[in-house]
C-alpha cells in the first residue's frame, strides 16, 4: 500500500474513533441527565410529599426496582390485620382486671408524632395499592433474650394497633414473656399457641406462637378502625368475598 492508501486508511480509522469517543460521550451525557433528572424529581417529590408517602415510594420503586425502606415484614399486609379478627375469635380468653398500658397504649397519636417520639423507623412498609391507606412502622430492639421489633399500624395517619415480635428465639423467650405477662396483669396464664386477654377498657393482646416467632398484637376493640375492620371482613365472609384481595373499603 502506498502512502496515499496509508493516509487514507488513517484518516477513516481517525474519524472512526472520534465518532465512536463522540457517540459515546453523548451517551454518557444523556444517562447522566436522565438519572440527573430521575434524582431531581425524586427529591421534589420527598420534600413535596414526604419520604413515607405513596407517591414517594412508588416513584422510588419505579426507578429503582427497590423499596426506599427496609421491610418490617415481607408476607401479605391483610394477614397482619386480619389477626384482629382472629384475637376476637380466640379459644382462649383471659381476663384482667388491671388496664393495659403498652406505650401508653395511645391509639389517637399520628403518624408524625410516633416518628416525632421514636424517630426514624427501622423499618416501613405500605400496602402496593393507593386506596388502601394502610401502612406500618418498625423499630428495633432486644426483650426477653430475643430480637424484637415494635410494629406501629396506621389507618391513613392514625395509630390503631401495636406489635411485639420477637425472633432469633432463645430457649426460654416464651416463658420469660408469659412469666412477665402473669406478674404484669396479675393472671394465671398458661401457655398456648394463641390466647387474648382483654382488660375493662376493651384493650385486647392477642398472642401467637408460630415456632418461628412469637408475636404480641395489642389493639382497644372499641376504636373506629378495629370496628371498621371487623365490620369488613364480617361483610365480605358473608358474600363469600376474597377478604385478603383488597382493604379498600376500609374506613378510617
Amino acid at each position: 500500500m502506498n502512502k496515499l492508501g496509508l493516509y487514507r486508511a488513517y484518516s477513516f480509522l481517525h474519524l472512526f474513533i472520534m465518532d465512536v469517543i463522540l457517540v459515546s460521550i453523548s451517551a454518557i451525557i444523556i444517562l447522566l441527565l436522565l438519572g440527573f433528572r430521575k434524582i431531581v424529581n425524586l427529591f421534589l417529590i420527598k420534600i413535596i410529599f414526604g419520604e413515607f408517602s405513596f407517591k414517594y415510594i412508588s416513584k422510588f420503586k419505579h426507578y429503582t426496582n427497590k423499596k426506599p425502606h427496609a421491610y418490617c415484614f415481607k408476607d401479605d399486609f391483610f394477614y397482619h390485620i386480619l389477626a384482629v379478627k382472629n384475637a376476637l375469635k380466640c379459644k382462649i380468653v383471659y381476663k384482667a382486671d388491671k388496664v393495659f398500658d403498652f406505650d401508653g397504649l395511645d391509639f389517637n397519636k399520628s403518624f408524625k408524632q410516633i416518628l416525632g417520639e421514636n424517630g426514624q423507623p427501622d423499618c416501613f412498609t405500605m400496602s402496593n395499592e393507593k386506596e388502601i391507606p394502610l401502612k406500618v412502622a418498625g423499630y428495633k430492639s432486644t426483650m426477653f433474650h430475643s430480637h424484637e421489633k415494635t410494629l406501629h399500624y396506621f389507618c391513613e395517619n392514625y395509630y390503631f394497633m401495636g406489635e411485639y415480635v420477637f425472633s432469633s428465639l432463645a430457649d426460654d423467650t416464651s416463658k420469660l414473656i408469659i412469666d412477665t405477662m402473669k406478674k404484669e396483669f396479675d393472671i394465671e396464664l398458661e401457655y398456648a399457641k394463641n390466647f387474648a386477654v382483654i382488660d375493662p377498657k376493651g384493650n385486647y393482646l392477642f398472642f401467637t406462637d408460630t415456632g418461628f416467632f412469637l408475636s404480641i398484637k395489642f389493639f382497644n376493640s372499641n376504636n373506629n378502625v378495629i370496628k371498621s375492620i371487623i365490620e369488613f371482613t364480617n361483610d365480605n365472609e358473608e358474600k363469600k368475598a376474597n377478604i385478603l384481595s383488597t382493604f379498600g373499603g376500609l374506613s378510617c
